[in-house]
C-alpha cells in the first residue's frame, strides 16, 4: 500500500490517495501495462451519468468527494472462502497491529467486538478495521481453537 502524491480524474484532482499497486502473477490484474485500479474509493465521490448516445461519461462531485480517503488501519487481508461463508485472513501486512497481535494468515474471523461476522458483510468488517485509534477484540478460529486477540488501530501508510 502507498499514498499517491496526486491522481487526476478529467478536472478533478486528488493528493495523497491510498493506493494498492498491482503485485499478481496471474490473471486479470497481471498485466503489464497496469499497476493497479482506481476503484471505489475514487468513484464514490461521484454521481456517474452515462450518456450512451454520445459516448460520454459525466463526473459530478458528492457528498463524499472532500470526505478523507479511509484505510485500512489493522494490517489484516481478509477474504471470503470459496463457498462465501467464512472470513478468512488472507495475508497480513508486515509490522501492522494484527501481525503484532500473532493473527496469522489463513485464521478464520469468527467475531468482531464479540459480534459474529457471519451477522455482517466482508465489507462492513474491513470499514471497522480503517478507524485510527480504535481498539478491537478479533476472535479468530486456528486449528479448531478460538483465540482473541486485542488491536489498537493505526494507519499503516
Amino acid at each position: 500500500s502507498v499514498r499517491m502524491k496526486r491522481i487526476r480524474v478529467g478536472t478533478f484532482d486528488f493528493r495523497h490517495v491510498p493506493a494498492m499497486l498491482n503485485q499478481e502473477d496471474s490473471g486479470t490484474l497481471a498485466g503489464k501495462t497496469d499497476a493497479g485500479i482506481i476503484g471505489n474509493s475514487i468513484l464514490r465521490r461521484f454521481d456517474v451519468i452515462i450518456d450512451f448516445r454520445r459516448w460520454k461519461v459525466y463526473l459530478e462531485p458528492n457528498s463524499f468527494y472532500y470526505k478523507d480517503f479511509k484505510v485500512n488501519c489493522s494490517g489484516l487481508r481478509l477474504a471470503l472462502d470459496s463457498s462465501h461463508t467464512r472470513v478468512l485472513v488472507s495475508g497480513i501486512i508486515e509490522n501492522s497491529p494484527a501481525e503484532k497481535a500473532g493473527i496469522k494468515k489463513r485464521d478464520e474471523v469468527v467475531s468482531l467486538d464479540g459480534r459474529p461476522v457471519k451477522t455482517m458483510s466482508l465489507a462492513r468488517i474491513k470499514e471497522s478495521l480503517m478507524e485510527e485509534g480504535r481498539v478491537v477484540k478479533i476472535t479468530v478460529l486456528r486449528r479448531q481453537v478460538k483465540q482473541t486477540f486485542t488491536l489498537r488501530l493505526k494507519k499503516l501508510i
